[in-house]
Formats: C-alpha cells, structure tokens, sequence
C-alpha cells in the first residue's frame, strides 16, 4: 500500500468519534493519481474536494488531525487542503473511483478519487 495509503489509514484511527455512516472524502490531484496509480511523487498535501457531504464538523476535525501543523503532519510529511468546490476546473459529471484495498481497512472513513482522465481536464 503506498505511503499516502497509511496517512489515511492514520487520519482513520485518530477520527474523534465512530459516526453513523462512513465519512466520505473527495480527493483531487496529486493525491488521487498516487492513490489509483502506481505513482509516487514527492507532495506534501492531499486536497480533498470541499462536496455539500462535507459538514463543518468534518473540515474541522480533518483540519485538528491532518491540517498543516499537527503531529501527524511533522512526522509525514503530508497534510490535508481543503479546496473549496468551483476552485478546480471539473468536468461537468466528474467520475469518482473507491479505493476497495484502502477502503476496507478504514472504519470511519471512506475515500473516493477523481478519475485520472477527469483530473487532466
């Protein structure tokens, strides 16, 4: 599983409280090529895509454990950017893929990347 792999598997078990349904996290650019390719690359963040499913409480928590200062982020090398939704140019209907191997080991959340092709446009 690639490096970026682990840092969601670790936001997953720092998430502060078990929710209802898993938590959904859009990610765009570099972060969804590495996580659907075999692409490494040397990023320091993983935006993740601001959708209407991402609440306050969410960004915050997502802010509290992987933003740029936490412990996570000074030990990985990696942080979470919220980018706000109009800021990347996607294509009209955006096609979003799981990641069935990360997936299945989270319990809280559950991530989806932005098609490759999608990414490009």
């Amino acid at each position: 599983m690639p490096l970026i792999s682990d840092f969601f598997v670790e936001i997953d078990r720092q998430w502060p409280r078990a929710p209802t349904d898993k938590v959904r996290l859009s990610i765009i650019g570099c972060g969804a090529l590495m996580l659907q390719a075999n692409y490494e690359r040397g990023t320091k963040d993983s935006d993740v895509f601001e959708t209407v499913d991402l609440s306050a409480d969410t960004k915050r928590h997502l802010v509290a454990i992987a933003g740029r200062d936490p412990e996570l982020h000074r030990r990985r090398n990696l942080y979470i950017d919220i980018v706000a939704n109009g800021v990347p140019f996607l294509p009209h209907s955006p096609v979003w893929h799981p990641v069935p191997r990360l997936n299945q080991t989270l319990v809280r959340l559950e991530v989806v990347v932005l098609d490759v092709v999608d990414g490009a446009a």
